[in-house]
């Protein structure tokens, strides 16, 4: 089975570090491990190319729940859930590359801090390992599902909003790829349609 890890976050701002960590602890695993930092968009041609069966996204969360907590996140909640700040909305590249993995599957840790500062607080540091056992262990389904109501899904969320508006450090690097132009254009085609 072609597995791959897409690791998204950013290690300059405390627990948003958290997929990069997962994907440093997941080298030299039998997954591809994708590190994409604070912009995804970029190896999306990358995944479409490759077409693994399994593609797990990681990424820190607010999800309203204890630090350090892991849940796997409907793919409906996940503009209002996940934390992290790129340029493309993450719904909609979760959107264009589940037609190209046979499985997609999102993977949410709650942050205890999200500010700058390097490292993983204790919560998030456990929650790194028991992500990374899991996925050697080939136990992505023992990740509890979050549970969320269907009205919940469609609300925004004011932490992805404090996040969208300067908790985070700049973009480190744009697309220059045709990929990445593309996956912008739609970008706009899907905010466009109230998404």
């Amino acid at each position: 089975m072609r597995r791959m890890l897409l690791a998204i976050g950013n290690v300059a701002c405390a627990d948003d570090g958290i997929g990069p960590e997962i994907a440093h602890q997941m080298a030299g695993s039998d997954w591809r491990v994708l590190d994409a930092a604070i912009s995804p968009e970029n190896v999306a041609g990358l995944i479409v190319r490759e077409a693994p069966e399994l593609l797990v996204v990681v990424d820190a969360a607010d999800m309203n729940l204890p630090p350090g907590a892991v849940r796997r996140i409907p793919h409906e909640a996940v503009d209002r859930m996940l934390a992290s700040t790129h340029g493309l909305p993450l719904g909609f590249l979760i959107e264009r590359l589940r037609g190209t993995a046979n499985r997609v599957v999102l993977v949410g840790v709650q942050p205890e801090r999200v500010a700058l500062g390097e490292g993983l607080s204790p919560s998030a540091a456990l929650a790194a390992r028991k992500i990374v056992n899991l996925l050697q262990a080939g136990n992505v389904d023992d990740i509890p599902l979050l549970r969320v109501p269907a009205e919940a899904a469609e609300l925004p969320s004011p932490s992805r909003s404090a996040l969208r508006s300067g908790s985070k450090v700049a973009d480190l690097g744009g697309s220059s790829s045709r990929d990445g132009d593309i996956a912008a254009a739609d970008a706009n085609k899907y905010k466009a349609r109230g998404r």
